[in-house]
C-alpha cells in the first residue's frame, strides 16, 4: 500500500474549481490524497492512495428542515456534546443558518466560534426559521444570546464575520463584550462565505481561529489520553 503524503495547504488549494472540490470530498471524508493524485484520475477517498488525516476530525452537519438547528435543541446538543467528548479542542463554523445554530448550541461544547453571516435578530431577519410566533422567534434568539454568554465564561473565543448589510444589523445584536465582530467592506451579491473561499480569504480566517483556539489552555479535567487535536463541526 502506497503512503500517501502531502499538506493540507496542498490539500486545501483550489487549482481550478473541479480540482478544488475533489479536494474538499478528501478532506470531509477524513483523507489526503497525494499531490500527484488530485485531478480527474484520482483515486475516491478510502482507497489505497488516501491516509487517515492525524490533525482533526470534521463533522457536518446540515439542517435540511431549515429550523436553524432550534428543531428538537436539546436532543441535538446532546449528541454533538457526546461526539465532541473524546476530543480536547472543539471548533464551531458556520455561515448563515449554520452560523446561528452555531451560537445556539457552543455554550457548553465549543473552544471556539467562527460564524459567517449569522441571523441573530430573528425578529426582523429576512432569512428566519418557520415559527409559530414571534414568541418563538425571540425565544430562540434567547437561546443564542444565552448560549454566548456562557461560551464567553469558559473563555471560549468566538468571531463573527460579516458584510456590510443586513447581516451587521445581526451582529450589532449580539452581546458585544462576548463576540469579536469583524465586518468586511462588501455588499455581496452571492453567499458571503463563498465570496471569502473564492477570495482566498476563508481559509485564513479558519486558521486564525484554529491558531487561537490551541493557544487556549486546556481544562485540568481533560483526559490526558484524549486526541491533541481539534474536532471542526462544521455546518452548513
Amino acid at each position: 500500500q502506497s503512503q500517501a503524503v502531502g499538506s493540507l495547504d496542498d490539500l486545501l488549494k483550489g487549482r481550478d474549481p473541479n480540482i478544488y472540490e475533489e479536494c474538499m470530498a478528501a478532506l470531509w471524508s477524513f483523507c489526503c490524497l497525494k499531490p500527484d493524485a488530485v485531478g480527474p484520475q484520482a483515486p475516491t477517498p478510502g482507497t489505497a492512495d488516501a491516509m487517515k488525516l492525524p490533525e482533526f476530525d470534521v463533522l457536518s452537519v446540515v439542517d435540511h428542515r431549515m429550523r436553524w438547528y432550534s428543531e428538537e435543541a436539546p436532543a441535538f446538543g446532546r449528541a454533538v456534546r457526546e461526539v465532541a467528548k473524546p476530543y480536547k479542542h472543539v471548533i464551531f463554523v458556520g455561515a448563515s443558518m449554520g452560523g446561528a445554530g452555531a451560537l445556539i448550541h457552543c455554550g457548553d461544547i465549543a473552544d471556539a466560534v467562527v460564524a459567517f453571516s449569522p441571523q441573530a435578530n430573528l425578529l426582523e431577519a429576512c432569512l428566519r426559521p418557520s415559527a409559530a410566533d414571534t414568541a418563538t422567534l425571540e425565544s430562540i434568539a434567547n437561546a443564542m444570546q444565552a448560549s454566548i454568554r456562557q461560551a464567553a465564561s469558559r473563555g471560549a473565543s468566538l468571531h463573527v464575520h460579516c458584510a456590510a448589510d443586513e447581516h451587521l444589523l445581526h451582529a450589532l445584536s449580539l452581546p458585544l463584550s462576548c463576540v469579536e465582530v469583524t465586518v468586511h467592506p462588501l455588499l455581496p451579491r452571492k453567499p458571503f462565505a463563498r465570496l471569502l473561499d473564492r477570495a482566498g480569504v476563508l481559509f485564513p480566517i479558519i486558521q486564525d481561529a484554529v491558531w487561537r483556539m490551541l493557544r487556549r489552555p486546556i481544562d485540568a479535567a481533560d483526559d490526558a489520553s484524549s486526541p491533541s487535536a481539534p474536532v471542526a463541526a462544521g455546518s452548513e
